[in-house]
């Protein structure tokens, strides 16, 4: 039995993103929607993830791993077209990460050459302990600019929070743009 899809996602109003404050109108008006003319959302509503994402990011650890093993990039990512398979796939080695499943992680984000698939393989070094493999990894995703955006290697748990949400939402958005 899989986890069942909490479709009240879609109502609720939680922010994740930057810890700034940002104003959306003001950016809307600008045409971006974007801050200083990156990539990256200025922020990131939780009502705006895919809820399949949502559901699997707040779901009891212990509940999830077989859901993970068994969605599809399409149903993960549903409404939105999958634009980027590798992306997609990326989205789902955060969403292991997330919930300590680090071989999981590990072999889906070593497989995609991409510096947005370093960057989750360096955090996923990280995560277990690997420091020094974790800087080689961090390396290989270069000028990523979710990387410049928190200021290089995190040296701390919040930002290492920070740039999760970060890296999460910026590769959602290349999975589906």
């Amino acid at each position: 039995m899989g986890l069942s899809i909490d479709r009240r996602c879609l109502s609720r109003r939680t922010v994740v993103g930057f810890p700034a404050p940002v104003d959306p109108l003001a950016a809307r008006q600008k045409g971006s929607g974007l801050r200083g003319g990156s990539s990256l959302p200025t922020i990131i509503a939780m009502d705006d993830l895919p809820c399949r994402v949502q559901d699997l990011l707040e779901a009891n650890p212990h509940h999830v791993k077989q859901e993970l093993d068994e969605v599809t990039s399409a149903d993960l990512l549903a409404p939105h077209p999958v634009v980027s398979e590798e992306d997609a796939r990326l989205v789902k080695a955060a969403l292991y990460l997330k919930h300590g499943f680090l071989d999981e992680s590990h072999r889906i984000s070593q497989r995609i050459k991409s510096s947005t698939g370093s960057y989750w393989h360096g955090i996923m070094h990280r995560h277990e302990g690997d420091i020094s493999n974790s800087h080689y990894w961090y390396d290989r995703a270069g000028d990523h600019p979710v990387l410049k955006q928190i200021g290089g290697y995190p040296p701390d748990k919040q930002t290492e929070q920070r740039e999760f949400t970060l890296l999460l939402a910026h590769t959602i958005h290349a999975a589906i743009t």
